[in-house]
């Protein structure tokens, strides 16, 4: 019985002897670090994820442009060996550049960020190829982990605005990018941003954007690109793009319509962030401003009762939320109207424009007085909640104020003694110029200044970088 039972026992010392003698050799065979990088390359696999957001998939850009990608990380059990990692850029080819990989903290939790490359000048016009990946500092070219190919033009400035501008060809560019994104905007560690998901979840703070529906489209994606991406907007904020229902043009070819139309729809579907006919009573176009910020209003505290903040902007904006997010916290949520407030920032008093021609025309029949109240300028307003459902159960008492959104708010604000407090931090460039780097929000802002501020924030330059009037404005 003591023989039966040795021999078991050694046979299992035998099968453990020679598991080390292939792990000894495997070690001498591929160096002290082969088995980590074997397990770190098998875990790349299931647990990270990469792809080029832009440019995108059979997209256009001009030679001047900047690289953007997301890599979707998993920390799990990896401990630091992420910090251990580049994503390199691999162009038509050949290896390009690689940035170090940001450090994760957390554990056990999905991580997503948006990184880019410095920006790319060197390539010449025609099509290329684009992919990312990862490699490790210690092993160039030892490639662990790579995104799917991505295939794009470079033309030149004017042929890139010709394309951007013509509408069939915009759309099925925007039809384009959206799909190439549409995996990300998926993610389920992601709160769902769609007009139809109403949460009683306690969050902090709902965006409303001003856009036109039909031309606001390249406005819109740069948002979504940079300080509304995924990535960057905390859990307790949601953005929305303001819409409001697309009047029937008599002066437009039906064919083209339709293909708008169609355009909007396949936007919608996928971003889930364009508020058209969820907004109740209101049209889009500039007249109709007022009833765009109260149909905004009334959705946001019916769709999220347990609201803290509400802030109406303009699309032209750089909004650092982090920052702002940081502000509101502290504060109470009740009788707070906050924003750019002409009247502290030049120490006078604003009057009404009564030029006919303006558009900023406010007739005496609507409004009187030779003063305006003190008012949060109309790119960035900030309300609390509260203040917000009063307007929306008050909407029709300014409505003849039309365009004039921003005086309209403060007028509701001034009919229950809420006055708005002035925020340094908010600028519009015609005004100023870009100086103050603890900025919060900037208006009348390009898309492509809209994509500078962005990339100087992500590689930790300051907020005004590179800035010039001529090349940012709006």
């Amino acid at each position: 019985m003591a023989c039966c039972t040795r021999r078991p026992r050694l046979l299992l010392l035998v099968l453990v002897a020679r598991i080390a003698a292939v792990l000894a050799l495997a070690t001498g065979l591929y160096g002290g670090d082969y088995w980590e990088r074997t397990w770190l390359r098998d875990r790349a696999r299931d647990s990270w994820d990469l792809r080029v957001l832009y440019p995108g998939n059979e997209g256009v850009t001009t030679q001047s442009f900047t690289f953007r990608f997301v890599a979707s990380m998993y920390q799990g059990h990896s401990g630091g060996l992420a910090t251990d990692l580049m994503a390199c850029l691999e162009v038509d080819g050949r290896r390009f550049r690689c940035v170090p990989l940001p450090e994760i903290d957390n554990h056990s939790v999905k991580v997503v960020r948006e990184m880019v490359m410095p920006s790319v000048d060197e390539l010449s016009l025609g099509r290329h190829t684009a992919r990312v990946y990862f490699e490790r500092r210690e092993v160039p070219g030892q490639r662990i982990h790579e995104s799917p190919q991505t295939t794009f033009t470079i033309v030149n400035n004017s042929t890139f605005a010709q394309f951007t501008q013509e509408p069939q060809r915009t759309n099925r560019w925007m039809a384009s990018v959206a799909a190439e994104q549409h995996r990300w905007l998926q993610d389920p560690d992601f709160p769902t941003n769609t007009a139809s998901a109403a949460s009683k979840d306690a969050l902090l703070l709902v965006i409303g954007v001003k856009t036109s529906v039909q031309k606001g489209f390249p406005m819109r994606q740069a948002i979504r690109e940079t300080w509304a991406s995924k990535a960057t907007l905390p859990g307790d904020v949601r953005m929305f793009f303001l819409g409001c229902r697309v009047a029937d043009d008599p002066f437009v070819d039906p064919e083209r319509a339709r293909v708008l139309n169609e355009a909007v729809e396949v936007e919608k579907s996928v971003y889930g962030d364009l508020l058209t006919s969820e907004l109740v009573g209101c049209e889009d176009s500039y007249s109709g401003l007022v009833d765009k910020v109260t149909a905004f209003f009334a959705f946001a505290t019916a769709a999220f009762p347990n609201l803290s903040f509400l802030m109406v902007a303009d699309d032209d904006i750089y909004l650092h939320v982090e920052r702002l997010v940081q502000r509101l916290r502290p504060r109470t949520p009740q009788r707070f109207y906050a924003g750019q407030v002409w009247e502290e920032q030049f120490q006078r008093h604003i009057m009404p424009e009564r030029d006919p021609s303006s558009q900023y025309y406010l007739p005496k029949a609507a409004y009187p007085l030779e003063v305006l109240p003190a008012f949060a300028y109309g790119p960035h307003v900030i309300l609390s909640a509260d203040c917000a459902r009063y307007i929306a159960a008050n909407r029709q008492d300014f409505a003849v104020l039309a365009s004039l959104d921003d005086v309209a708010v403060a007028l509701w604000m001034l009919a229950i003694q809420i006055h708005p407090q002035h925020l340094s931090e908010f600028q519009n460039l015609r005004d100023s110029a870009c100086v103050d780097d603890t900025l919060v929000s900037l208006a009348d802002l390009s898309v492509g200044a809209i994509h500078a501020i962005h990339d100087n924030l992500l590689i930790g330059r300051p907020f005004c970088h590179g800035y010039t009037f001529s090349g940012w404005i709006n």
